[in-house]
């Protein structure tokens, strides 16, 4: 791997010989990053890790390894107190971006999870020259702001403005020239008998000329959008579209004044082909020509890892936390995945004073207040019965699926007004979109699964084992886990009994004895499988639950067809028979 990195033109590579301590490990980045930090030469840092490592008795100093190109880098910062030394930029911006009330809304660089986000926005902030900027958008509470912050400081070459709500040209201008030092360049920008665009052209190019950026965040740009009052979705015909926002070909529009603003800074960019990056926080996506250069960032509710990470940074939901668990698994149930919706139950259930069962007993029953939390009110309200139809049946799903998923459940809705409807459940954020172009439906939305259910769970877990288990073949645990779930509610017992079978043999090697068992229960509730009994017989061999074993094996073996694996078996039931009557 280093002598990749190498060749990908990566001046130095330090890196471990062999598996180490983690102890020895930490160590050596603290002392590598403190030398560094001081001024000292590459060289001379990492000989101090070395004897810093001796002097700690570290038992696998020797396979810490520098590796170099042509030319070993030098000092890395420049020291204190060095003549002419640059100060180090603003720490993050988090603090810039604030909510009606003037408090940060926006977590600490340390608190941010969503790596993958991140890193696709770099890359275009930083690399493209076809993008001018990034637009991230998304259901209120997934983390936008934060996101922009965390992109903020991360680009710290670029001067940071931040902006936050309604825009319009004299604000604009004015905010722009208190960054400027120089006067001709302030006065230049404020010299309003010019068009906007070729003033912003101008003093960018003299800035991009002197290597200073602008990096302008519009945060909560919906406010920049039109509303209007509902209309139909063709000519008259059907129910009525959602009206917030106004809506061209299902996307909502610029007011006048901002998409004017908006024009002229990415003409301003575009024209000199300067450095100068915008990034746009929206609950929307919306109507705009001059989109067609910007990077479009969807956000999503939390998944895996990233949950995962975001529970243990909140007390409530930490592994130490001393809530009870059952109050803690409902309270992640009602959040789904929102980050701000986890944030603020965290703050519940961390409140003694309160009866909590019972406010989450009664966020349940109506998660009004929820709602208002992340969704806008007015969009509530005008969901049509066709918007309500698509998004009752993509609720039958839990895990993110392929936009074909959804289409075949939705198989009520024709094909071309089904698509106008899922671009416009995206672009209002009503449809959740992860890295992959998968679909989500929100848990918050105020819509249920039809009352044909099992109908629709059937439905769900066809499409799914034929995408995911015999289409890709490389279904992760996650998804073989949704299409049982699926299979168990819709009664589909052959692709239940084959899932549970494949997760048991897996979860038995790497011992996960527990959750084999709780799997093949589950599965024997709606069908009686020899496979399925196999494997609850050996997990439940190896849990010390010898007779409950038995029985599986034996059952196993008056079902399974003539010559199918019947050695294994018949050793572990002969095993546990002797067992058994030993004691």
């Amino acid at each position: 791997m280093a002598e990749e990195l190498l060749k990908s033109c990566a001046k130095a590579v330090l890196g471990w010989g062999q598996k180490v301590l983690d102890s020895d490990a930490t160590a050596a980045a603290a002392a590598l990053y403190q030398e560094l930090s001081a001024g000292k030469q590459t060289a001379e840092a990492v000989a101090c890790t070395y004897q810093a490592l001796i002097k700690n008795k570290a038992r696998d100093w020797h396979l810490l390894r520098l590796y170099a190109a042509s030319n070993l880098p030098g000092s890395l910062v420049t020291p204190l107190r060095t003549r002419g030394r640059k100060p180090a930029p603003t720490p993050s911006v988090a603090t810039q971006f604030l909510d009606p009330v003037g408090k940060v809304k926006v977590p600490t660089r340390e608190s941010f999870v969503g790596r993958r986000q991140l890193q696709n926005c770099l890359r275009i902030l930083s690399q493209s020259t076809n993008e001018v900027g990034v637009l991230i958008h998304g259901m209120g509470g997934l983390g936008k702001s934060s996101l922009a912050a965390r992109l903020c400081d991360r680009l710290p070459n670029f001067e940071r403005v931040v902006w936050v709500g309604r825009i319009d040209e004299a604000n604009l201008v004015s905010r722009l020239a208190e960054k400027l030092d120089d006067k001709e360049q302030r006065k230049s920008l404020q010299n309003y008998d010019e068009e906007l665009r070729f003033r912003l052209r101008r003093v960018f190019q003299q800035l991009h000329e002197e290597a200073k950026p602008f990096l302008l965040v519009l945060d909560d740009f919906e406010v920049n959008l039109e509303t209007s009052p509902p209309t139909p979705l063709r000519g008259g015909e059907g129910s009525q579209v959602p009206p917030f926002p106004a809506r061209e070909g299902g996307l909502g529009r610029l007011q006048s004044e901002a998409a004017e603003v908006l024009t002229a800074l990415v003409w301003a960019i575009r024209d000199n082909f300067t450095s100068h990056r915008v990034i746009i926080t929206c609950r929307y996506d919306f109507e705009f020509t001059q989109l067609q250069y910007f990077y479009k960032q969807p956000l999503d509710a939390l998944q895996g890892a990233d949950l995962q990470k975001k529970f243990n940074r909140l007390t409530a939901f930490s592994a130490k936390s001393q809530v009870d668990e059952a109050l803690k698994s409902q309270a992640q149930k009602l959040a789904d995945g929102n980050p701000r919706l986890l944030e603020w139950l965290d703050k519940i259930l961390q409140n003694t004073t309160v009866d909590q069962a019972a406010i989450l007993n009664r966020l349940a029953a109506d998660p009004v207040e929820l709602r208002e939390q992340v969704l806008a009110e007015a969009l509530v309200e005008q969901m049509d019965t066709t918007m309500r139809e698509m998004l009752s049946r993509g609720l039958v799903f839990e895990l993110p699926v392929p936009r074909s998923a959804l289409a075949a459940v939705c198989d009520t809705i024709a094909n071309l007004e089904l698509e106008h409807y899922i671009s416009r459940a995206v672009a209002l954020g009503l449809l959740e979109v992860s890295h992959d172009e998968a679909l989500r439906v929100p848990r918050i939305l105020p819509v249920q699964i039809r009352s044909d259910g099992e109908a629709l769970y059937k439905q769900a877990a066809e499409v799914l084992y034929r995408l995911w288990w015999e289409e890709a073949k490389t279904a992760i645990e996650e998804q073989q886990l949704e299409i049982h779930r699926l299979a168990l509610l819709g009664k589909e017992e052959k692709k239940a009994a084959e899932i549970a079978s494949s997760l048991a043999n897996h979860y038995s090697l790497q011992s996960r004895y527990r959750e084999a068992m709780q799997l093949c229960k589950s599965t024997l509730e709606i069908t009686e499988d020899y496979r399925v009994l196999k494997y609850i017989g050996y997990s439940e061999s190896l849990v010390g639950e010898v007779d409950k074993a038995l029985k599986h094996y034996e059952r196993a073996l008056n079902l399974c067809p003539p010559g199918w694996q019947l050695s294994p078996i018949l050793k572990n039931w002969h095993q546990l028979s002797v067992y058994f009557e030993l004691s």
